[in-house]
């Protein structure tokens, strides 16, 4: 394997879930990268196709519903979606892993910490128990975890919140995962635990080189843990950029909105900004650009077309007809 392969690259992926009103494109058109050792985030409203480019990249859709029809998607230039599920059983907790929105609901209850761990370790690597117990100390170690003895052998339920992020970081990383696909990681836990993990996230970035994809909609982690910025918008990418760029100049209005609604602790207004409408329907999208009923800049071509994702150099890349003569205001500007 070259050097210059990335360690995950998805390319003009397209996934479509069945309606009350036919097939819709909840992932639509969607390219992206991440090297080892880089944090990519992928940041928009809910229901921009976030989460479904995750589970379609670990193949965990919904059985019998979620499909993807097009594109490819290659971890480290094998081909995802052409492996049995057998194989990507095997990939799954080992080469790649996933921590969910709610760490508590992704554990078993009626089984122990210790014994997920060492499951764990056992599906992928040909180790005895013995030693896959020793591996799961060391690793609920590594994730700060105190007295990780006694926490093998509790229950989710009598571990924290926060406490059971870091088991679930753990397991993902216990078998020397190169890609990490971590959705809304800091969800529900408080802002001093939410820290921790986010710094537990950079250590174990630098101590294994992993590869993080990271799903989120909050801006403050983006700019506290990414590398680069994906910005999603009803199932379709409409920028892509290195992170302080995007926060110095955002070049879609969909962008510049987002970082308008990042509460000022400071402005003496108490009103909330937002971005004005709603994301529309997946089945009822508008002919133009999906953006153009709530942008104030939308002009008739704007309503009439939707854009090509243009790249502008870089890692740089927008979807929108006047990126070129708008000036948008970041958080650095």
């Amino acid at each position: 394997m070259t050097e210059d392969v990335p360690l995950l690259e998805v390319d003009d992926l397209r996934t479509m879930f069945n309606s009350e009103n036919g097939p819709v494109a909840a992932v639509d058109g969607v390219t992206l990268k991440v090297d080892a050792g880089e944090v990519v985030a992928i940041v928009g409203e809910s229901g921009s196709g976030k989460s479904v480019t995750a589970l379609s990249v670990m193949r965990l859709l919904p059985s019998g519903n979620g499909r993807v029809v097009r594109g490819s998607v290659k971890l480290l230039g094998r081909d995802l979606l052409g492996l049995r599920e057998a194989e990507m059983r095997r990939l799954r907790g080992g080469t790649m892993s996933m921590i969910f929105q709610d760490p508590v609901a992704a554990l078993n209850p009626v089984f122990t910490i210790g014994d997920q761990i060492v499951e764990t370790i056992r599906l992928h690597l040909d180790v005895s128990r013995a030693e896959a117990r020793r591996r799961a100390v060391d690793m609920l170690d590594q994730v700060g975890i105190v007295d990780p003895e006694t926490r093998l052998r509790q229950y989710p339920h009598e571990l924290s919140g926060g406490m059971c992020q870091r088991v679930m970081i753990a397991i993902a990383l216990v078998c020397d995962a190169r890609l990490l696909i971590a959705d809304e990681p800091t969800t529900g836990l408080d802002v001093t635990v939410q820290a921790q993990i986010l710094d537990l996230c950079k250590e174990m970035r630098a101590l294994h080189d992993v590869g993080i994809l990271l799903i989120t909609h909050d801006m403050g982690v983006v700019a506290d843990l990414a590398d680069r910025v994906v910005v999603y918008y009803a199932g379709q990418v409409v920028e892509e950029a290195a992170v302080y760029e995007f926060f110095r100049r955002p070049l879609h209005p969909y962008s510049a909105g987002l970082m308008t609604c990042i509460p000022d602790p400071w402005a003496r207004s108490a009103r909330m900004r937002v971005i004005p409408g709603t994301v529309p329907r997946l089945d009822a999208l508008p002919a133009g650009c999906r953006f153009s009923t709530r942008c104030e800049f939308a002009t008739d071509v704007c309503r009439a077309r939707n854009p090509d994702l243009v790249d502008k150099g870089g890692s740089r890349r927008v979807r929108c007809h006047r990126a070129d003569e708008l000036t948008l205001q970041g958080t650095m500007g």
